[in-house]
């Protein structure tokens, strides 16, 4: 248990909440993914967004003449530049895998969907590298899931459930990279209200079963 104490500390308080929800089986993916696209938004605002964004987005949507070595050490210095910032990294990652997957045209022009897919796609690495890169790992070690497989596939599921509420996040990152006043879309799974949460445990523990199981043996 100590080891899990330490492991659950290792999360920011929004990424320990997710974990803890999908850990001990009380939410579902819905609420999940709510956390975690929430915890995606306060993080973003906390750093700051991604500074230089608009270079890199410029980078991958057209590096005229450079070849992938020189756009690589380009990279390479925005992220010294900027004091190894977390997310500068996380982008900086991205941007190497579009412009090896020649997922991008090398025009002078900037497509909007090649920008949105650089912000989707940064998003994403954000939330694994924040959140499922440790909790698959965890969920296995305690019996939660089975295999990494099945890992993945709790992840590709999560994903899925996510993905409206991500991509509107990083439609706000393109707008403002500096992530000053980004929130997170609104919650997929509304949140009850403390009166009804009291009123069903007032049911419950009125209902013949609750009762039966107060009687002494």
């Amino acid at each position: 248990m100590a080891e899990l104490d330490r492991f659950e500390k290792s999360f920011s308080k929004g990424w320990r909440a997710a974990f803890n929800l999908a850990l001990k089986q009380i939410a579902s993916d819905g609420e999940i993914s709510d956390k975690l696209m929430k915890s995606l938004a306060q993080d973003l605002r906390d750093c700051a967004g991604i500074p230089c964004w608009h270079e890199m987005s410029e980078l991958i949507a057209s590096s005229p003449g450079a070849t992938l070595e020189e756009s690589f050490a380009v990279l390479d210095y925005m992220v010294r530049d900027n004091g190894g910032h977390r997310f500068v990294a996380a982008a900086a990652r991205v941007a190497k895998t579009m412009l090896v997957s020649q997922e991008v045209a090398t025009t002078a022009v900037l497509p909007n969907n090649v920008i949105e897919r650089f912000a989707i796609q940064t998003c994403r690495a954000i939330v694994e590298h924040r959140f499922f890169a440790n909790a698959r790992q965890y969920m296995v070690t305690e019996g939660q899931l089975p295999d990494h497989g099945a890992a993945y596939d709790w992840q590709q599921r999560l994903e899925n459930v996510s993905r409206p509420a991500l991509e509107k996040i990083a439609a706000q990152l393109v707008e403002n990279p500096s992530a000053e006043g980004l929130r997170a879309p609104r919650r997929t799974v509304p949140k009850e209200p403390t009166s009804k949460l009291l009123h069903q445990g007032l049911l419950a523990s009125n209902s013949p079963v609750a009762a039966s199981a107060e009687q002494p043996l």
